[in-house]
């Protein structure tokens, strides 16, 4: 019989790190587009950024879903000529400091480090490498002839789609949920928090810090970067 192991779960934006669909997609368009022709895509980018916002207020899975749809006909080996030192170059000065530490500790423990996120799969995997995670669970995009669809697929690690993540990584890794640990920062990662034995709320909103307060969670604040050069 398999014995079972312990995990520590990570959200990514505003838990571990202080980026956000926005910035990343921003990134990566500054990488492919040059001169003008990014300064004329943001122009209209920033018009649609306040219809973004209220989406993610009202539905957050319905948000992921439709700004996913920017990603519509963008080059698959694009998004692989970002991917290449984006670990070092975009994603580490973004994570924050104490987000690190607390990742080698549970390393130094022996946790599995597993991140879940609702962000685009693509996207995340430098960071995963960077981090040495074991393993992620985001969001995937169909491809065709060598673009990307702008279509997501299977589950979106949203809401219960972030639960239905992290009980396939038990099963998959053979992780003991009562016994893991898990790290969020929005009211909307509540039954992702409830999932796992040892819930911690991290810069957390409102809504969250209220609860996390009532259950007795742990909430920690982090905010500092890492210096990089």
């Amino acid at each position: 019989m398999t014995s079972l192991r312990t995990a520590a779960f990570f959200d990514v934006d505003g838990t571990m790190a202080s980026s956000n669909v926005f910035v990343v997609f921003l990134d990566f368009q500054r990488s492919r587009l040059q001169g003008l022709r990014f300064w004329a895509w943001l122009a209209g980018f920033a018009l649609r950024t306040p219809y973004y916002l209220l989406l993610d207020l009202y539905d957050r899975r319905l948000f992921n879903t439709r700004f996913s749809r920017n990603y519509r006909g963008i080059r698959l080996d694009d998004v692989k000529a970002w991917q290449q030192g984006a670990g070092e170059r975009f994603w580490r000065r973004s994570l924050f400091t104490d987000a690190v530490t607390r990742i080698k500790a549970h390393k130094a423990q022996g946790h599995l480090v597993v991140i879940v996120s609702g962000g685009l799969s693509l996207m995340l995997e430098p960071l995963a490498g960077y981090l040495e995670a074991d393993a992620l669970y985001a969001a995937h995009m169909d491809t065709a002839d060598g673009l990307l669809t702008g279509l997501l697929t299977g589950v979106i690690p949203v809401h219960k789609g972030k639960v239905a993540s992290l009980q396939a990584a038990a099963v998959e890794l053979h992780i003991a949920l009562d016994q893991s640990h898990a790290y969020a920062d929005h009211s909307s990662d509540r039954p992702f928090l409830e999932a796992a034995g040892h819930p911690v709320v991290v810069n957390a909103s409102r809504g969250l810090r209220r609860l996390a307060q009532h259950r007795n969670w742990p909430t920690l604040r982090w905010r500092t970067h890492a210096t990089v050069p």
